[in-house]
């Protein structure tokens, strides 16, 4: 079947939303993007570090927040949701994204004691 033959049909309301919808969807990728990155810094460094340090006999562990342009509040806000999701009884020490700019140490902290 030629798919060229019955091309879907578009209305005037269609095609004057085009760019609005175009907009709404390269925004909701960027997101999902930004909320793939800190769903990754969280699965990749941090919980496997987390577990490492409990099995040394530690009580707790701090991590450096990535810095760069791509690693975003976004990309911070899905890392820390994560790991209070995966560790619920834990002291997790993040401040704000905003506050972490202006920090030396741009640091995490997660206690278990």
């Amino acid at each position: 079947m030629d798919t060229h033959a019955n091309p879907p049909v578009r209305s005037r309301r269609d095609l004057q939303n085009a760019a609005d919808v175009e907009a709404q969807r390269i925004e909701s990728e960027r997101i999902q993007s930004e909320q793939n990155m800190g769903l990754n810094w969280a699965w990749r460094q941090m919980y496997p570090e987390v577990e490492t340090a409990a099995k040394k006999g530690l009580r707790e562990i701090e991590f450096k927040v990535p810095i760069g342009g791509s690693f975003t509040s976004v990309s911070y806000a899905t890392g820390i949701s994560k790991l209070t999701e995966w560790f619920p009884d834990c002291d997790i020490h993040a401040p704000s994204y905003e506050a972490l700019q202006d920090s030396i140490r741009r640091s995490i902290r997660i206690c278990w004691n």
